[in-house]
């Protein structure tokens, strides 16, 4: 052991064995429910906020504005959305056009004259 580490002990000896062990449970009794009394406010004032938001979240006029905005926003996307698709419906007819002359331009002079029926479409692996 050091100097300076026997110094320590003797003085922690030293204070320790000045005061008795109830005086000094007496006086740590005293930081201890002042700890525990603070924490217990700082917890119910916490409670009480929370109940506060609960029960006033906001006014009636800001709530019904900001759903009449929301409701908006839905219908123009909604919109957009059916717009996008009525697009895409055009492009598929083009694409079922294109196949169907390609395929009828394979079979030359064999074409059914009923017509075509294609039941699936399938993605074929060209790495094999």
């Amino acid at each position: 052991m050091g100097i300076l580490q026997s110094g320590i002990m003797n003085r922690t000896i030293a204070m320790l064995s000045a005061n008795s062990l109830v005086e000094r449970l007496e006086e740590n009794s005293f930081y201890i429910l002042i700890g525990m009394g603070i924490s217990i406010v700082i917890i119910l004032l916490t409670i009480l906020l929370v109940y506060l938001v609960k029960v006033f979240p906001g006014s009636q006029a800001t709530k019904t504005k900001s759903d009449q905005n929301n409701q908006a926003f839905m219908d123009n996307v909604i919109a957009q959305i059916v717009e996008q698709e009525e697009n895409e419906l055009i492009d598929d007819n083009e694409l079922v056009a294109v196949i169907t002359a390609a395929i009828t331009a394979s079979f030359g002079d064999f074409v059914p004259a009923d017509g075509l029926v294609v039941r699936s479409i399938r993605k074929v692996n060209s790495n094999k």
